[in-house]
């Protein structure tokens, strides 16, 4: 069976270390879903989570502001779960989260090259020439993900299910060629 790793990677404003921050409840309803269904599932909320330590806004001047988020997200992620042991990681994708969730998603992809990388939500959705064409997800799912990633996590292959835009990684051809 694959186990599925679900990240909602809000943004530093937005988590609950700085104010009270709204939980992602779509992460956790398609985790509730796809658990009903059967899969292994586990949530990995930066709101709650224990590992997660993020640094203050005046560390590390020079340096992209979602950069070091997202490496503060990555070693939250590594203190809560055994990261590896996931062969899907699933990330939310936000307007207000998006350079974010794309440094994430290249963290992501260098420590765990093996991992299936699904993005969903809106800006996934709407915005495929970032989600696709500037990050290295596989895939994005299109509107709702219940039914489109409980097919993924049942061995379907992507390009079957309805809903899906899939990468395939490929080597650019030769110039010549054309």
């Amino acid at each position: 069976m694959a186990h599925l790793l679900l990240v909602a990677p809000l943004s530093d404003s937005y988590t609950g270390r700085f104010n009270y921050g709204a939980p992602p409840a779509g992460v956790w309803r398609l985790a509730f879903y796809l658990r009903q269904h059967g899969q292994h599932v586990a949530v990995w909320d930066c709101n709650i989570s224990p590992g997660l330590r993020l640094p203050a806004p005046s560390d590390h001047p020079g340096r992209s502001r979602a950069e070091i988020v997202a490496e503060a997200l990555v070693a939250g992620m590594e203190a809560d779960l055994n990261v590896r042991s996931y062969d899907w990681i699933g990330l939310s994708v936000l307007s207000d989260g998006l350079p974010l969730t794309l440094g994430l998603v290249e963290l992501l992809r260098q420590r765990y090259p093996y991992a299936k990388l699904v993005g969903g939500n809106h800006e996934a959705s709407v915005n495929l020439q970032d989600c696709l064409g500037r990050s290295k997800l596989d895939g994005v799912v299109m509107g709702d993900g219940e039914e489109p990633m409980l097919a993924l996590m049942r061995g379907i292959p992507p390009s079957d299910v309805p809903g899906i835009i899939w990468r395939t990684f490929r080597p650019k051809p030769v110039r010549e060629r054309f």
